[in-house]
């Protein structure tokens, strides 16, 4: 039997009725009881039999494998990586710097043609020659270092690296003992040294191996061939349409027999170093 509430009141207040309510209330009541408990029953057992769910945590790098997104390097490599950021970094001032010599340089042999001051003119071309080997090679520098700082990965194993790698690392340790302006390349020469042993690091610094013969030719070249100071000067001759005859011209610096041509294959660059001396003097 079921009644509502407004019924169980009407049976509260009539006397004949409430034998027939006290069996209703513990009824309800047991039902409300046993709800409960069902309710308590179910709870515990999913809370026992499920696990509560966990928060979702991305991986930290320790987790993470070494073919994953991060690639993690030791300590000298990312040395040599801050390295060679720098040197890019004083580069671009270098260059701009060696660009404005090369200007004024030119300027010079134009104005020194003009004026029909041949033999100044051609010692001046050497500067010339010296300014556009240095940007050249500047060129190639970059270029490892760029190379090196995008594979930095792979120096920690340097007996695996690829010729493109081993090339650019022996180009930095020839280039460090001739770039007086890029001093950073001496601290990551000695860091690379390091890192593919004193065989290699003795080839490289001597300019053999596998180190580009463009880039030894650019930074121990010598500037005073005649040739070449001869090709200068019709090119700047040319773009300035003056008009001169190189027919009583040298054929090599020996023939002059002028002082103002001395026999070098030096190669001055900002900050002199001892290594930078490709090949001594002639007594």
């Amino acid at each position: 039997m079921w009644c509502n509430k407004a019924q169980m009141l009407q049976m509260q207040e009539d006397p004949q009725a409430r034998p027939l309510l006290l069996p209703l209330l513990f009824t309800s009541s047991s039902i409300k009881q046993k709800t409960n408990n069902t309710a308590k029953a179910w709870f515990l057992h999913n809370r026992i039999t499920k696990p509560a769910p966990q928060e979702h945590r991305p991986n930290s790098g320790k987790n993470r494998s070494t073919t994953g997104f991060i690639h993690r390097t030791s300590k000298q490599t990312g040395k040599v990586k801050t390295l060679l950021g720098l040197a890019l970094s004083r580069l671009a001032v270098v260059r701009r710097s060696r660009l404005a010599r090369k200007s004024i340089s030119r300027g010079d042999v134009s104005q020194l043609l003009a004026l029909g001051h041949h033999d100044r003119a051609l010692h001046r071309a050497e500067q010339v020659i010296e300014e556009d080997n240095v940007l050249e090679a500047f060129d190639i520098i970059e270029l490892y270092c760029k190379r090196l700082i995008e594979q930095a990965a792979k120096l920690d194993k340097p007996h695996e690296c690829v010729e493109d790698i081993q090339e650019a690392a022996a180009g930095i340790m020839f280039a460090a003992g001739c770039c007086g302006d890029l001093p950073e390349l001496l601290f990551a020469r000695t860091i690379l040294a390091n890192k593919f042993g004193s065989d290699f690091a003795a080839t490289a610094k001597e300019g053999t191996g596998i180190v580009d013969p463009m880039l030894v030719w650019k930074l121990s070249g010598d500037k005073t061939n005649m040739e070449l100071k001869k090709k200068v000067m019709k090119e700047i001759a040319a773009e300035n349409n003056i008009v001169v005859d190189f027919s009583g011209f040298p054929e090599s610096a020996k023939q002059d027999g002028s002082s103002n041509f001395p026999h070098r294959q030096e190669f001055y660059h900002g900050t002199m170093y001892q290594d930078a001396l490709i090949h001594p003097p002639p007594p």
